[in-house]
């Protein structure tokens, strides 16, 4: 989940603008994937907004949708959307969408749906152009989750504990995917999942380990553009885990896990919230596309 835009559907009072995703994921049949939104009150004024989903009328099949909110800023996505949002003028407020296959689609089958806002002061204001695709895919997947210890607000200089995992959940093993990366220079394949570093000053790299395979810590100064295995001592803003291995040695139920130490520098809520930009790579490459984090394929 990349470069997230946001649409401002006018400049009325109560107007609001839904991060568009434009997403493109795969699962298995009963796997889970999470699209990241942003709703924002684009008016002049304080306003509620209900969400709703729209299906295309061209797809395959309909997934099971929910939508959670992050409301004290740890990271976690663990509140179920089921009242009307309100937030102040030009307030924001990330959400989560959930989408689940059930039994029925066969590998392949897409579904498109979008997240729709609608205002309850005014109803005819909606934004409905937020869609995201589904694909049942029969290749292996891996989940990524993010958490932060200690949870809740922190005060800048707090030493926080993050912890990024990779989990095969269940249906086909993973394997390496090409030319994943560069890593000094050179190309290496293997699973990666990184995570960049927002607002925060970081401290160390604890440890990264896997079920199977050889796992890699991986550091980069500019936020990703390039990585390197050994740390530079300052100004690391991205860190990685390479695992590389032969064949689809990443079986149900294995995990790839990397845990650092970072210090806020900006006051909360952004302080404690997980670290922008978190994406796990699995066979076959998959699209990635909105902020944040970096979805997990």
């Amino acid at each position: 989940m990349h470069g997230r835009s946001d649409r401002r559907s006018g400049t009325q009072p109560g107007r609001e603008r839904t991060g568009r995703s434009g997403r493109q994921l795969s699962t298995y049949v009963g796997g889970t994937r999470q699209y990241p939104y942003i709703l924002t009150n684009g008016g002049n004024g304080p306003d509620s907004f209900t969400l709703s989903f729209t299906q295309s009328g061209a797809d395959d099949f309909n997934p099971g949708l929910k939508v959670y909110r992050d409301l004290d800023g740890d990271g976690n996505f663990t509140d179920e959307v089921t009242a009307p949002i309100s937030l102040a003028a030009d307030a924001s407020v990330n959400l989560m969408v959930r989408a689940t296959v059930t039994s029925g689609p066969q590998v392949g089958d897409t579904d498109v749906f979008a997240l729709v806002a609608t205002s309850t002061g005014d109803t005819s204001v909606t934004d409905t152009n937020n869609y995201a695709q589904l694909t049942v895919s029969a290749a292996g997947l891996l989940g990524v989750t993010n958490t932060v210890s200690p949870g809740g607000s922190a005060v800048p200089g707090t030493t926080l504990t993050y912890t990024v995992t990779g989990t095969v959940a269940s249906g086909n093993p993973v394997g390496a995917v090409s030319n994943v990366v560069t890593v000094d220079g050179a190309p290496r394949s293997g699973v990666l999942i990184t995570a960049t570093l927002s607002n925060l000053n970081f401290t160390a790299l604890s440890s990264v380990s896997t079920t199977n395979g050889a796992a890699t810590a991986l550091y980069s100064t500019d936020a990703g553009s390039t990585w390197t295995a050994t740390n530079p001592g300052s100004g690391v803003n991205a860190v990685a885990i390479l695992v590389e291995g032969s064949g689809s040695f990443l079986l149900a139920g294995n995990t790839v896990q990397l845990v650092y130490t970072a210090q806020p520098w900006r006051a909360a809520p952004w302080a404690a919230a997980r670290p922008r930009g978190s994406t796990g790579t699995a066979t076959p490459p998959r699209t990635n596309c909105p902020r944040p984090p970096r979805p997990s394929p």
